[in-house]
């Protein structure tokens, strides 16, 4: 009888509260009461661009050309000037810096023209833009490791081809932790990283381009936000004083009972905030307690 408890125990120890990892505090995302942060300090995401041009065509030309910033989801197209990426913004609002991690690339093209063409897709440190004259130069790149080429027929053939490929951009630049530890590769705010890596798109032909090629185009981004900012928690209240605007009566009151007050940032900042009533803070990384009297929320450090 002792031998079956014992056994029965050992099995269900993993399947303890206390051992089950989902049920386990986190100091660095939960309340005291179990309460999530507003935000966690750094988030990955995925957001995807889409190239609204449907026809690709250099008419008159045995080449065409055409790029996209891989390293920048505020304006990934060099000729919009701040065509941000769809969410892009609104994670602004909560993260100071952006960085690129990766990008997957899918690229659909159908051959338009009566003789066939060659594509090529390649990414680069450079904008190729003013390096990339002719035919030529487009067949060149195919000898790069990074590339990736396809043979399409002519129309009525076999005159299509899809191209995915995933490129991990701390890998393509040689230094990983370099690409992450550098603010030359981030972005900051409503702008792109100081130093630009590029995805670029080429076609070749033996023969002048007259309709071009029907182009679907999407780019998936890995993006890493860190850097929060414009959240009530352990930096903010170490750092700053709060100090009251109104001559509201401080009482031993617990924060439910608080009116809506408005404070202002010490160290000059010219920025107000207001907490509203029954609005739960955070301090230390965990939600205060709604016991904590408001004098002691107040009084300067």
């Amino acid at each position: 009888m002792n031998n079956y408890k014992n056994r029965r125990n050992f099995r269900n120890r993993g399947n303890s509260r206390f051992n089950n990892k989902k049920n386990r505090s986190d100091p660095r995302r939960d309340g005291i009461d179990g309460t999530p942060l507003i935000i966690e300090n750094e988030k990955y995401v995925t957001l995807a661009y889409a190239d609204n041009n449907i026809n690709r065509n250099n008419a008159g030309s045995k080449y065409m050309y055409y790029r996209f910033r891989a390293n920048s989801v505020y304006d990934p197209d060099p000729l919009l000037g701040s065509g941000a990426i769809s969410g892009f913004s609104e994670y602004t609002n909560f993260y100071r810096r952006y960085l690129v991690t990766d990008i997957k690339v899918t690229w659909i093209v159908t051959n338009l023209e009566s003789f066939p063409i060659s594509l090529v897709m390649i990414p680069s440190t450079i904008d190729l833009a003013t390096t990339v004259t002719d035919a030529n130069d487009v067949l060149d790149n195919m000898e790069n490791q990074w590339s990736v080429f396809r043979k399409v027929s002519a129309a009525g053939g076999m005159d299509r081809a899809v191209i995915r490929k995933r490129y991990n951009l701390p890998a393509f630049h040689g230094l990983k932790k370099e690409y992450y530890d550098s603010m030359q590769y981030s972005g900051l705010g409503l702008a792109n990283p100081p130093v630009m890596y590029f995805i670029n798109f080429m076609a070749a032909s033996t023969t002048n381009f007259v309709n071009g090629i029907d182009s679907t185009l999407q780019i998936q981004y890995k993006v890493r936000w860190y850097e929060r900012q414009n959240n009530l928690d352990r930096t903010f209240f170490r750092k700053l004083l709060l100090e009251e605007d109104d001559d509201t009566t401080e009482t031993e009151t617990s924060i439910s009972s608080v009116p809506n007050q408005t404070y202002s940032l010490a160290m000059g900042a010219s920025s107000n905030f207001v907490v509203p009533r029954n609005t739960p803070l955070h301090y230390e990384g965990r939600l205060i307690s709604r016991s904590l009297s408001h004098k002691e929320l107040t009084k300067k450090t």
